[in-house]
């Protein structure tokens, strides 16, 4: 009696069948939102990135009378530094007391951002500093990226 019970015990193919295929869907399912959230985070780190680079060349200008460019401001702010963005911010000669720009652009080997925001840039012109987000085709994308 003892014996027949023991051969009992356990879960038939069936069930553990079934429970693969629930385990697959709720996998598949997770997966698409996995997606949409990498590419809402790749577009926040764009624009925290534009964020931190201003912050960076207003305190390089208090200590240095005048704006720096990326590898001065890299030195001085880890915080500039992207793995998934390229950033080049270059102060306008001649001018490099009052202005600067910098462009942010997505790295070619990112995929599977949302192709509006790939493309960040930020102009200062004497107080004033203005962030503008192109898509791929390099139309500008503004209202659809940075408000929303």
């Amino acid at each position: 009696m003892l014996k027949n019970r023991l051969q009992l015990t356990g879960f038939t193919m069936i069930e553990l069948m079934i429970s693969l295929a629930i385990v697959g869907v709720l996998g598949s399912l997770s997966l698409a939102g996995f997606e949409y959230y990498k590419k809402k985070a790749l577009r926040i780190e764009g624009a925290d990135l534009t964020h931190a680079i201003t912050v960076a060349q207003i305190q390089y200008r208090d200590r240095f009378s005048r704006y720096g460019n990326y590898s001065q401001l890299e030195a001085h702010f880890p915080n500039v530094v992207s793995e998934n963005y390229a950033v080049t911010v270059t102060p306008v000669p001649g001018l490099e007391y009052q202005q600067y720009d910098a462009d942010i652009r997505l790295n070619p080997n990112q995929t599977g951002v949302e192709e509006n925001c790939v493309r960040y840039e930020v102009s200062a012109r004497g107080g004033l500093i203005t962030v503008r987000t192109f898509d791929q085709d390099g139309s500008d994308t503004s209202r659809s990226c940075l408000y929303r």
